[in-house]
């Protein structure tokens, strides 16, 4: 009886050590306010950027963002203003700013950017998007080499333009790549990943069946498939790699 109350009080302990997610508010470089979550740890072993999928908002990551602390990682999680009402929440960014299209969001993960450095200056910096959010990790890497990777879950031209494989064939950050398991979306990612010509990639699929689209893959609450477990498991490898 005394081992089991040692170990529960251990594991409350170990649960208390984590902090409560805090609202911060950025600023775009246009001015937009940019509305986020900030899930910080004790010598976090690096920082993830969250970037969330059309019609979302930060609450896609919440499952993310703890599972990350867990592990060991510090988290940004951000309204972008290109978002919606999923996941029973309000896009606060989106709700307040003009209308915007998919390329018009990129001043917000720059932003996400820009205080990811300045609050920890010394930490692996990854940013991990969601669907069309995934797409601009692409020009956001180009511009920021210093990011220790990037993780995009179902990326595809969805701007139309190339923009997306014109920032890839320059890229010099690693890159883990995956998408949901049809043909077709493979393909669409597929078509960035082919213009990469010096970054290290790590492409995944789960043993056994697909994924979904995005970052959903990664909630056991949302990806019926059941492969969650896999793809945490690359993802882990990823972030841990030298």
């Amino acid at each position: 009886m005394k081992s089991l109350m040692l170990s529960l009080s251990v594991l409350a302990l170990a649960g208390a050590a984590l902090a409560a997610p805090q609202p911060v508010t950025l600023k775009a470089s246009d001015g937009v306010p940019v509305y986020g979550q900030h899930t910080a740890v004790p010598r976090p072993r690096g920082v993830l950027l969250l970037f969330h999928q059309a019609d979302s908002n930060l609450h896609e990551y919440d499952p993310v963002a703890a599972r990350l602390a867990r592990e060991g990682y510090a988290s940004l999680a951000i309204d972008q203003r290109l978002g919606g009402g999923m996941f029973g929440a309000v896009n606060r960014t989106a709700k307040a700013a003009p209308p915007a299209d998919y390329a018009q969001a990129l001043p917000d993960l720059e932003a996400a950017v820009g205080w990811a450095k300045a609050t920890y200056p010394k930490a692996r910096i990854f940013a991990l998007g969601s669907s069309y959010s995934a797409m601009l990790l692409f020009p956001l890497a180009a511009r920021h080499p210093e990011l220790a990777g990037i993780l995009a879950f179902s990326p595809a031209d969805y701007t139309g333009d190339g923009l997306a494989i014109r920032a890839a064939s320059t890229l010099k950050v690693p890159v883990f790549a995956t998408s949901r398991g049809d043909p077709a979306e493979r393909e669409r990612m597929d078509v960035i990943l082919r213009a990469i010509r010096t970054s290290r990639v790590t492409r995944f699929q789960p043993v056994g069946g697909g994924g979904m689209h995005g970052a959903s893959s990664l909630r056991d609450d949302r990806n019926i498939l059941g492969t969650a477990g896999q793809y945490w498991a690359a993802l882990l490898k990823f972030l841990r790699a030298p």
